[in-house]
């Protein structure tokens, strides 16, 4: 299990870096934008008349020794808090990675998000537990500590370090958004919903599943249309085996058969895609030299 986790955060690693090194440039620039004020870290925004938290100082979110509780003030000088970047957060608070206990266990996170906050970017790693919303919030809602737009059409982000083993993504979604699901390690089953529509970009990546050959998910919905970059990259899928359907008009590059770890990016050619000839999958297969059955 050491060995599976030492992979687990490597990977993680070399993928941020990946991501990291082609926004280098804007990150930079955008450094110096970042003010503190009573704990919280933050840059003005829509002309600087709002507020987005971009992390925490220590003195800035609250650790009982099991959990952590992050929560966001209304206004930063008189400026409204509108928006929140859950990806800058856990960089910007915690620079080093994953936080760990002294047993070497993740610690969960609380995350509450408050009526007036309009703006949520999701993360692609940070061991959030929980996600509570404001009822009064026009823009979000949550459900078993998922996060999802108001409406319920795109789930936003997931509780990753809840212990449930099966996640059922419910009916009334129509998108799957960026890093969403990704890095859910607890999981072992994924049920997509009919009426999916899109996969957004590392919406379920980096699961680890080489090591969970009971790891699956129902099916690609006939509904869905678009699978955007990396959605399904490092992950070992149903013992190496999908089936895509026509519907699928364009599958975006390192997705299905791709790993970035344990030592360099590449296509597992193990890996079979299943599907019409002709179709967005049978060109995905092609590209990338993947072993592909016409059904």
């Amino acid at each position: 299990m050491n060995s599976m986790k030492s992979i687990k955060i490597i990977s993680i690693f070399l993928l941020i870096s990946v991501i990291g090194s082609l926004f280098s440039i804007s990150a930079s620039a955008k450094k110096s934008d970042i003010k503190t004020y009573k704990g919280y870290k933050y840059i003005e925004v829509n002309n600087k008349k709002e507020i987005r938290i971009v992390g925490f100082e220590k003195n800035g979110y609250k650790f009982d020794g099991k959990k952590i509780t992050m929560s966001f003030p209304k206004k930063i000088k008189e400026k409204k808090v509108t928006e929140v970047d859950l990806g800058k957060i856990y960089k910007n608070t915690f620079p080093v990675g994953y936080v760990l206990t002294k047993d070497g266990e993740s610690i969960p996170m609380i995350i509450n998000i408050h009526s007036k906050i309009k703006k949520i970017n999701s993360s692609l790693k940070g061991d959030i537990y929980w996600i509570n919303v404001s009822k009064k919030n026009r823009y979000y809602c949550s459900k078993g500590g998922v996060l999802y737009n108001k409406k319920k059409t795109v789930l936003v982000q997931y509780n990753r370090n809840h212990p449930r083993k099966t996640f059922t993504v419910p009916k009334s979604v129509k998108e799957i958004g960026n890093c969403a699901l990704s890095y859910s390690d607890n999981l072992e089953r994924i049920n997509l919903n009919n009426g999916l529509k899109i996969i957004g970009d590392s919406a379920l990546c980096g699961a680890f599943n080489e090591y969970k050959e009971n790891y699956r998910i129902n099916k690609i919905p006939k509904t869905v249309k678009i699978i955007k970059k990396s959605a399904f990259s490092d992950v070992w899928l149903n013992n190496g085996r999908i089936r895509i359907p026509k519907s699928v008009k364009k599958i975006e590059k390192e997705n299905f058969g791709f790993f970035s770890y344990p030592y360099y990016p590449r296509y597992d050619k193990k890996f079979i895609i299943e599907g019409k000839k002709g179709s967005a999958a049978w060109e995905y297969a092609k590209k990338h030299k993947l072993k592909f059955i016409a059904v």
